[in-house]
């Protein structure tokens, strides 16, 4: 991934840098969508499938213990995964991480859920039921848990587009990469911190070539309280067949690639 410049070096290209977006803008719009009850969003369907998409780094234990590690979990090729058994399983594999992480025992609500559709859920081609029933029996919104995974759908990314859209990319046609790497989500935890990251590569429509970019959503601990918002450029790759002007004022217009907007 590029590494990122300063607000201050963004700016010193000969052009005009992007209309800079206000942190609380994104941080308010951020914050409202995570405190949705759970019951209003679409947090279980999206889950579902996306659950191949979604990679951890998770401390399983807290840092001063002597035995401290971290557990890093890769999502699964989509292109692999298309049954319900590798979802389910990834699903599973997350709850678990995030349970050890805030010590909560989370294996009374999987054998429930698992119990439930033990018959029909490798062959039900939407896991969208299974997972709100696990997320109920596993508390709901008083679930830090859960709480984390309410940062993995649609209407959080929107903020996200919806904020590029005002600013840098207000003049730019993008549309979603079919690539595998077109929309992932990371889940970092550490003692005394838990980020959600979406990682996105859209295609650019006008000029050969994708943007890629991130927001980050930081919080406590325990998962009580969102702290801090990000949103910024991380890449831009350009066609060598694109004709050289085009080239020359996107990579301008977009800082390269590397650019912090909130």
């Amino acid at each position: 991934m590029a590494t990122l410049c300063n607000r201050s070096s963004a700016g010193s290209s000969s052009t005009k840098p992007a209309t800079k977006l206000t942190t609380d803008s994104l941080f308010h719009e951020l914050t409202a969508a995570w405190l949705r009850p759970l019951a209003k969003t679409c947090t279980a369907k999206d889950v579902a499938r996306l659950s191949t998409r979604i990679y951890t780094s998770i401390s399983t234990n807290p840092p001063e213990h002597s035995n401290s590690s971290i557990v890093e979990q890769k999502g699964e090729d989509p292109n692999n995964s298309s049954n319900n058994h590798r979802r389910t399983k990834a699903i599973l594999t997350v709850v678990r991480q995030l349970s050890l992480f805030f010590q909560v025992d989370s294996e009374p609500a999987i054998l429930n859920t698992t119990a439930t559709f033990s018959e029909t859920a490798s062959d039900n081609p939407d896991l969208s039921s299974f997972v709100a029933l696990l997320f109920d029996h596993l508390g709901g919104d008083s679930s830090p848990v859960v709480r984390c995974f309410k940062c993995c759908h649609q209407n959080i990314l929107f903020s996200g587009i919806f904020q590029l859209k005002q600013s840098v990319l207000k003049d730019v046609q993008v549309k979603d990469s079919r690539t595998n790497d077109g929309w992932r989500i990371r889940i970092s935890a550490e003692k005394g911190r838990v980020q959600v990251t979406h990682q996105r590569k859209e295609a650019l429509i006008e000029v050969p070539g994708h943007v890629m970019w991130e927001m980050s959503l930081t919080f406590d601990g325990e998962m009580n309280k969102l702290c801090s918002t990000s949103l910024r450029l991380t890449g831009l790759s350009i066609s060598d067949a694109a004709k050289n002007n085009d080239k020359t004022l996107l990579m301008e217009k977009l800082s390269k690639g590397k650019l912090i907007l909130s």
